[in-house]
């Protein structure tokens, strides 16, 4: 097994490091596991949230204050 990034663009993933020393035919099928960052991750799940980025901050700011206070009495 060979581990190995790719860009995704126009709807094609690229590997950014040379392959042709693999020596895969044309239409050689390769398994991929496709792993997002953090942010990516959040994006995707905030994407229906129908809140500024400034509005989203003061609520998770409001959130982890009253955590706060909760936690002291």
């Amino acid at each position: 097994m060979m581990k190995m990034k790719a860009v995704y663009k126009d709807h094609v993933l690229k590997p950014l490091n040379d392959i042709s020393h693999m020596h895969l035919d044309n239409g050689a099928e390769v398994e991929i596991d496709i792993k997002q960052s953090p942010t990516d991750r959040i994006t995707g799940l905030l994407k229906h949230v129908d809140l500024t980025s400034l509005e989203l901050q003061h609520k998770a700011k409001d959130m982890w204050v009253k955590g706060l206070v909760s936690d002291r009495h």
